[in-house]
């Protein structure tokens, strides 16, 4: 379960606010939010995450490989849902989120056999 630090309620919502958008969008084929308000999302909670954070998180391929481990943890902790195969063709997106942030970068992939 991924924990998130003792901060205000403001800050929990957006964060929340943020995967929910990332994970519905990408279930819904992309067409839930347009891009826009995608990108006016995801520039508000980096804005709070770096303007109130006690620790903002350093961008790099760390932090990248870190969500990305956390996420598939947090969906998938009881390794029921994803083969190993998933997992391994899902690799090659493992320290790109750093570049997506940096970038503003909304674009979702659909990922095909």
């Amino acid at each position: 379960m991924i924990r998130i630090p003792k901060c205000n309620l403001r800050a929990k919502v957006l964060v929340a606010l943020s995967l929910w958008v990332c994970s519905t969008n990408a279930l819904a084929g992309g067409g839930l939010f347009d891009d826009e308000q995608k990108k006016l999302i995801l520039k508000t909670t980096m804005y709070y995450i770096n303007q109130k954070h006690i620790q903002p998180p350093v961008l790099n391929d760390e932090f990248s490989s870190k969500v990305w481990q956390k996420y598939f943890d947090y969906v998938d902790g009881s390794h029921k849902i994803f083969l190993a195969e998933d997992i391994e063709s899902l690799q090659q997106y493992k320290t790109t989120l750093d570049e997506a942030i940096k970038d503003n970068s909304v674009n979702t992939q659909e990922i095909k056999d």
